[in-house]
């Protein structure tokens, strides 16, 4: 597993045996930022169940400003800090070691918004319809919270989900993000949502 791209091209990433996390491949990761080849530059990401941080620091390396990684994971957690000392990118990337669930709803309350979010959640846990909608309604929503009524995510926001082929069909529109582009490679999908 290396970076593709950018600044760190060519730096292999740190994996540890035995971990249960699925890195992104690294053709699927060439796919993703091919699609988004204008958006990343100076984006502020948002890397969802981030394992060992590829697709956040694959992003910092094409010019992302900042990435939010969050892992519940303390292997997963280890490995993502070694990976951002590897590639020179811990000044700009931020860990936050908690659930996503329990995160997402604290990242509103705080005023973070992001321009790009990367979600690439257990396929187990993405073939339960109800945590599947849960999901999607904290990162799409467009907020209740009289501080930051927008949600988390940024005018013309763009969500990057990848996830298992095994029978989810995917919505065209999910809250307030509408779907523009969907990639099958063999039993990975890739699907990018436009706020």
């Amino acid at each position: 597993m290396r970076i593709i791209g950018g600044l760190a091209r060519g730096r292999q990433l740190f994996c540890p045996r035995g971990l249960e996390v699925r890195p992104t491949q690294d053709k699927i990761r060439e796919a993703v930022f091919n699609i988004l080849a204008n958006v990343v530059e100076e984006s502020i990401v948002l890397d969802l169940f981030a394992g060992t941080g590829a697709l956040g620091i694959e992003a910092l390396s094409r010019g992302a400003r900042q990435c939010v990684f969050v892992e519940r994971d303390a292997r997963a957690v280890q490995a993502l800090r070694k990976n951002l000392e590897l590639t020179g990118f811990a000044t700009r990337g931020t860990i936050l070691k908690r659930d996503v669930f329990k995160c997402l709803p604290g990242l509103q309350e705080k005023g973070m918004r992001f321009g790009l979010v990367f979600i690439d959640p257990p396929y187990a846990l993405w073939e339960r319809p109800r945590e599947r909608q849960r999901l999607f309604d904290l990162v799409s929503t467009r907020g209740e919270s009289p501080l930051r009524p927008g949600g988390i995510l940024e005018p013309h926001a763009i969500v990057v989900l990848e996830y298992g082929t095994h029978g989810v069909e995917l919505p065209e529109t999910w809250g307030g993000l509408h779907l523009f582009d969907q990639r099958i490679y063999d039993d990975t999908a890739l699907a990018f949502f436009r706020l």
